[in-house]
């Protein structure tokens, strides 16, 4: 390579180095930001499963500190005032209790700032006078003070004066849902420092830079051309690529949300990098002549029996581990046995040694925190290593087809039962023996409440409360889920929307409340097809669509063919009992995009809400079609909303109304999470569909209403 093609390389070594070690630090940026700054507390833990739709922009920099999923940030002491930037994506919301108590500020993008009181239903308990400007795309500058009587809030130039008991604590600031940035934070003058400087990161990036180079002259003392080093090296770029890309939408619907997200840039180019680097040096050692792989291989295989033995006592899978361990060692010292030329086969040890090694830094570099975790990885390692090798002597290696799959047999082995030891076990083998929304426990129970015949006071046990013997000139029975008829957040029925209804129109109109936790509207319509005739509704609401796009192993249609033919309860697969296969088939369905793995998918959701409509038609009822209250956006089941409207589109006594979006454009305090609606929120909700039930002129007795 001549001397200015050799300066361009170095040069490119040295920003690679830089870029990896920037997504190293961008890394621990982001680490630090999730926590909580100096002087603050951080409290309640994330979401678990959230829909990558409803995750939004990630708002996470590692210049500004982050607040998201419903958690709160407390200072450690009480403060006169309070200074802050925050930045609100769209549907972002942020809650500032400038003393601790119920009186707090919410911000919301495109929203005017106002005084509330979140934690129950009174007035706010502050007066207030003046306003603040509205939140918009730019960083919101906002600063609070305490004073005798209340608290003055300042923005720009304007002034919100409230005057009241804010309380006695310490400031609280609560986000909604989505991600907010703190580019700014302030207690009485004393600013929170921002959670990686600049100056860290300019540090960060000669290390890397450096740390890269002396990689790079270790390599070529080691044998390595420039341009091997080079192109080994060259996956970094992905650091540069990946360091600004959002990965919690990838690490939910991976099923992983548990995966270090913000370390994946790092790891997207690293771990190719070293995978390549560990190809060539492991076939060029495998080629050596002399002995000095065996004193390599001798001490590394010292190195990972150190290791073993101090594992032993720590987890009941190290005897198999064991066991795996000396399978691939016997298998490699009779491919050596067979080897035509006996010098290459003594730096066989030192490559499976080697490969040991790049398996355990990378169980470190993924945070396998398990004995048996990492032991497996490094027998993976240790295998790879076998198989360079191997593939490095291919023509001097007799049976190298049998010995080459075993190996590879072997590795995969390894790889499936680390995983048996890390937090993908559980989150990937939930949909078949967990019990969580989408698995398949979970899914068959939902069969055997829907054959039940009885309901009780409470939709507990899988099917809907009892309904009463029609005792009005209207009546209005309510479908839905558990956004209708029981939820988590508690055991009262009245506190739902169709309660609320009832009150709303008074004793003229019945309103039964039939919506069950957990169904979707493959439940709804064979429960419609069955009882809904002898309920003589009038009006028939369907409020549905969180549950259709439930992560699944199979369609609710096709299980419940299963169960029906009394094979519900076997497993449909046996691949699905390996981890590995279950991962893979998460990644397909990633790649295959929103709603590939849905429970009912949109076109069969569809045809539901047909069956639903056939079913009231015979009846001589009309039906309303609800979309399902959800935050931050309802765009995160659009194409739901859009099968509903082409049902309107077909029937006369069909009508859709976008609850959805009305509900998520009506401000704070209305959702308990993602979709569940708070008091206040199925109060708005009631309200919403007797004005639609009045204009539409629905609430007449069925023999005098106009068809």
């Amino acid at each position: 390579m001549t001397t200015g093609r050799a300066r361009l390389a170095w040069l490119a070594l040295a920003l690679l180095g830089g870029a990896g070690a920037r997504a190293a630090l961008f890394g621990v940026g982001q680490a630090r930001a999730a926590r909580a700054p100096p002087g603050w507390a951080v409290s309640a833990a994330p979401t678990r499963y959230v829909d990558p739709a409803q995750l939004g922009p990630i708002g996470v920099s590692d210049a500004a500190w982050s607040l998201a999923q419903y958690r709160t940030l407390t200072a450690a002491a009480p403060a006169r005032r309070l200074d802050l930037e925050v930045l609100l994506p769209e549907g972002g919301s942020l809650t500032v209790h400038p003393a601790g108590g119920d009186a707090a500020l919410a911000l919301s993008r495109g929203a005017v700032p106002a005084a509330v009181a979140p934690v129950d239903e009174r007035p706010p308990p502050l007066a207030c006078e003046g306003a603040l400007p509205v939140p918009g795309a730019a960083p919101y500058a906002l600063a609070i003070e305490l004073q005798g009587d209340g608290f003055v809030a300042r923005s720009g130039a304007d002034t919100l004066r409230c005057r009241g008991n804010p309380g006695a604590g310490s400031p609280v600031l609560a986000s909604g849902l989505l991600r907010v940035r703190l580019t700014a934070l302030a207690l009485d003058g004393g600013a929170a420092p921002p959670p990686l400087s600049g100056a860290s990161r300019a540090l960060g990036f000669a290390l890397g830079a450096g740390l890269i180079l002396l990689l790079a002259a270790v390599e070529g003392l080691a044998g390595a051309s420039l341009l091997e080093i080079v192109l080994t090296t060259l996956p970094l770029v992905a650091c540069a690529l990946l360091v600004s890309v959002d990965a919690s939408g990838a690490r939910e619907t991976l099923r992983l949300p548990e995966l270090p997200t913000p370390w994946l840039p790092l790891l997207a180019g690293a771990v190719p990098a070293g995978a390549l680097k560990f190809l060539a040096h492991g076939a060029r050692l495998a080629r050596r002549p002399d002995a000095m792989g065996l004193r390599l291989g001798a001490a590394g295989a010292a190195l990972l029996a150190a290791v073993v033995v101090a594992l032993g006592g720590a987890h009941t899978q190290v005897g198999p581990g064991l066991l795996t361990l000396l399978a691939p060692l016997a298998g490699l010292g009779a491919a050596a046995l067979l080897a035509r030329r006996r010098a290459d086969a003594a730096t066989a040890p030192a490559v499976v040694a080697l490969g040991a090694l790049a398996g355990a830094t990378l169980a470190v570099a993924f945070g396998a925190d398990e004995p048996g975790a990492r032991l497996y990885v490094g027998l993976a390692g240790a295998l790879a290593g076998g198989m360079v090798w191997v593939v490095a002597h291919a023509a001097g290696v007799r049976l190298y087809n049998p010995v080459a799959l075993a190996l590879a047999l072997a590795l995969l082995g390894c790889v499936e039962m680390a995983v048996r030891f890390t937090n993908a076990e559980r989150y990937w083998t939930e949909p078949l023996d967990g019990n969580g929304a989408g698995s398949r426990r979970t899914m068959l129970s939902t069969f055997e409440g829907l054959s039940g015949a009885s309901g009780a006071a409470y939709p507990t046990s899988g099917f809907p409360p009892r309904a009463p013997p029609r005792s009005a000139p209207v009546r209005i029975v309510c479908l839905g889920s558990s956004s209708t008829g029981g939820a988590f957040q508690n055991d009262d029925l009245a506190d739902f929307y169709p309660a609320r209804l009832a009150q709303r129109l008074g004793p003229a109109v019945e309103v039964v409340n039939q919506g069950v936790g957990g169904w979707a509207s493959f439940h709804v319509e064979k429960f419609a097809a069955t009882y809904l005739p002898g309920m003589q509704p009038d009006v028939v609401t369907v409020y549905l669509g969180m549950n259709e796009a439930t992560p699944a192993t199979t369609t609710y249609a096709d299980l419940y063919a299963q169960w029906a033919s009394g094979n519900g309860a076997a497993t449909p697969n046996p691949l699905y009992g390996l981890r590995l296969f279950n991962g893979l088939r998460f990644v397909v369905q990633a790649a295959r995009g929103p709603f590939g793995d849905a429970a009912v998918p949109p076109a069969v959701f569809e045809e539901n809400l047909e069956r639903i409509a056939a079913t009231a038609a015979r009846l001589g009822a009309r039906v309303l079609l609800l979309s399902e209250a959800m935050q931050p956006s309802p765009s995160a089941r659009a194409v739901y909303w859009e099968r509903m409207r082409a049902v309107d589109a077909r029937h006369d006594d069909v009508v859709f109304l976008d609850t959805a979006q009305t509900l998520a454009d009506a401000g704070a305090g209305l959702f308990l999470d993602a979709n569940h609606l708070s008091s206040e929120g199925h109060r708005l909700l009631a309200g919403l569909l007797a004005d639609e039930l009045q204009r539409l002129d629905w609430l007449q007795p069925k023999a005098a209403a106009p068809r």
